[in-house]
């Protein structure tokens, strides 16, 4: 039995329920209690279905876009159109809600509800915009090329393309992938920490301890207390521990490239051993941060030892989990003892 033709009452109350349901649905997914109280979808592999379903919603908005075209717009057809986008949101969101952090790990989750949500806010741009077109109105003219690239529906639609298609690159990415890039964009932060630190063994007297970073502070916005004045005998004990530190900076990047090779493969890693890396990476990576700037600024050799202990130990900790990962695995983890001994010299 066929459906009655819609209104363009119905297409409007069914586009307000949209938008609430959008809007809802975006706080849910941002409330890690709130989330956890979403019916989740129970599918055998909820990553492959976000796959699927960004390539539809992708596909949905280039229907939506179309259908909507300043008019008079097809009510019916349009009206179908949203219905079915609003399911296919509805959907989108259960298997966000499946994902947990054991399986596939706490930034894995985070990154992939942040995304979800950007398609989520895209959709709901549109639907603010369909909600204020004239539906019945036909164009006084036709539309140049220049004004429809400024047409708010059709960039809001390419916002809902780029945010489909930022899911499926990180579904595609996997667990083990997002892992990497985290551990890369670590390494990247190592190397800058590295070049400060040389630069600064070179020439300590032209640091200079109000601005070291060239921000422009004003008084009022020092970073530091301290004039970061040392004795002699002090400073040259902190220039020792800074040049023996650099090379020890260069063997945790280093690490952090042997760890990137060594993750087992996606379905042998889960989500707790990520979490574990990730973890020791983020620790690390903010100790050095510490380590760099109290030897710089402030210039307390008792402190950067401190600070150095604890970035020893989760260096440590960190090759020996990575170790037991791959118990078995010769190929993975030779590297692991000759690390050790340099590191230790």
């Amino acid at each position: 039995m066929s459906e009655e033709p819609f209104t363009e009452e119905q297409l409007r109350e069914l586009l307000q329920t949209y938008k609430n349901g959008l809007t809802v649905w975006q706080t849910a997914i941002s409330n890690p209690a709130a989330i956890a109280e979403i019916k989740a979808a129970q599918v055998p592999d909820p990553i492959a279905e976000l796959v699927k379903l960004s390539k539809i919603m992708h596909a949905l908005a280039t229907k939506t876009g179309i259908v909507f075209k300043p008019g008079p717009v097809p009510v019916n057809a349009a009206y179908k159109q949203v219905r079915e986008a609003s399911e296919k949101i509805v959907l989108y969101v259960t298997l966000v809600a499946q994902l947990d952090a054991a399986t596939y790990s706490d930034i894995f989750v985070k990154e992939a509800v942040h995304r979800v949500k950007q398609v989520l806010h895209s959709n709901e741009k549109l639907v603010v915009h369909l909600e204020g077109m004239d539906l019945a109105a036909a164009p006084s003219r036709e539309v140049s090329a220049e004004e429809e690239a400024q047409d708010v529906r059709l960039i809001t639609v390419g916002l809902i393309w780029a945010a489909c298609d930022a899911v499926v690159e990180l579904c595609e990415k996997g667990k083990k992938g997002l892992l990497n890039v985290k551990i890369k964009e670590s390494s990247s932060m190592l190397v800058d920490a590295v070049q400060e630190l040389e630069e600064w063994i070179e020439n300590p007297d032209d640091f200079d301890d109000e601005d070291p970073f060239g921000l422009d502070l004003s008084d009022d916005e020092a970073l530091v207390e301290s004039d970061g004045s040392v004795s002699e005998e002090d400073l040259s004990e902190l220039l020792a521990f800074a040049k023996t530190w650099v090379q020890k900076l260069k063997l945790i990047k280093l690490l952090f490239s042997s760890v990137h090779k060594s993750i087992p493969i996606e379905s042998k890693i889960t989500g707790e051993h990520i979490n574990t890396i990730y973890k020791y990476v983020t620790e690390i990576t903010g100790n050095i941060d510490e380590l760099v700037v109290t030897a710089m600024m402030n210039r307390d050799v008792d402190e950067c030892k401190k600070t150095s202990v604890e970035i020893t130990n989760d260096a440590k900790s960190l090759v020996m989990f990575v170790r037991s990962l791959n118990s078995g695995n010769y190929q993975k983890t030779k590297w692991v003892d000759t690390w050790l001994l340099k590191f230790n010299e």
